[in-house]
């Protein structure tokens, strides 16, 4: 199967739940979510499962970046149902990532990538001020909380 796209110069689909299967033969996979077909499934090894499923290109980017990564140690794809409540609504973080900084130091990052501007305005930005005074409180300040573009950012933020 995994000649035919060279070989012919074709797409092929195949349909299997064994992702580590898929992954032997393929160049790419892609997820079918609620009947649509979206989402990225980047094969992880610094993450908590095999797979980190991504619904934008920037996630799988995000996702990617984590991988290449040094100073990776772990990381988790936040589920959508993880939550911080704050007086202004919800706020879901994207990403839990366990690195070390330049000095080799443990650092924790709770972080935010599906904005679409630099950084969160108005209601998104008052959630994301509430979630850095939570984090900072359950963890005593070891875990920090940002919206980042990508991890050359994060990496500049945690030094």
């Amino acid at each position: 199967i995994r000649s035919l796209p060279s070989r012919f110069g074709m797409t092929v689909i195949v349909s299997s739940h064994l992702l580590g299967e898929i992954d032997q033969m393929a160049d790419h996979v892609g997820v079918i979510r609620r009947g649509r077909l979206g989402c990225t499934a980047v094969p992880a090894a610094h993450s908590i499962s095999d797979y980190v499923i991504c619904d934008t290109d920037r996630e799988r980017a995000f996702a990617e970046a984590l991988e290449a990564s040094e100073a990776v140690r772990l990381y988790v794809r936040l589920p959508k149902s993880f939550f911080i409540p704050t007086p202004v609504g919800r706020y879901t973080p994207d990403w839990a990532i366990a690195l070390r900084d330049r000095a080799g130091d443990p650092v924790y990052f709770v972080a935010e990538t599906s904005g679409r501007a630099p950084q969160p305005q108005g209601v998104e930005a008052a959630k994301l001020q509430c979630a850095r005074a939570h984090f900072a409180a359950v963890s005593g300040g070891e875990v920090m909380c940002g919206a980042v573009r990508d991890l050359d950012e994060l990496l500049r933020i945690v030094g």
